[in-house]
């Protein structure tokens, strides 16, 4: 890639893209420790989520995997 002051410079070689069909695979602990207390990272609802939930589509913690579409 070739920099410059003003805009970034892309080869024509490189095109953005995205799989048909792809599917987003999340990893966590599914559990923490919180003032001497074991408690879940999974929750329903949080107010400073992070990932949309049209993007949330198979979870997987250290006791299985979840498919969360449909």
């Amino acid at each position: 890639m070739a920099y410059s002051n003003e805009k970034l410079t892309v080869p024509s070689c490189i095109t953005p893209f995205s799989l048909r069909n792809a599917r987003s695979v999340i990893t966590v602990n599914a559990t923490r420790w919180s003032n001497g207390k074991t408690v879940s990272n999974i929750v329903w609802s949080y107010s400073h989520e992070t990932i949309p939930r049209h993007l949330r589509d198979i979870l997987i913690t250290e006791y299985g995997a979840a498919d969360l579409r449909n």
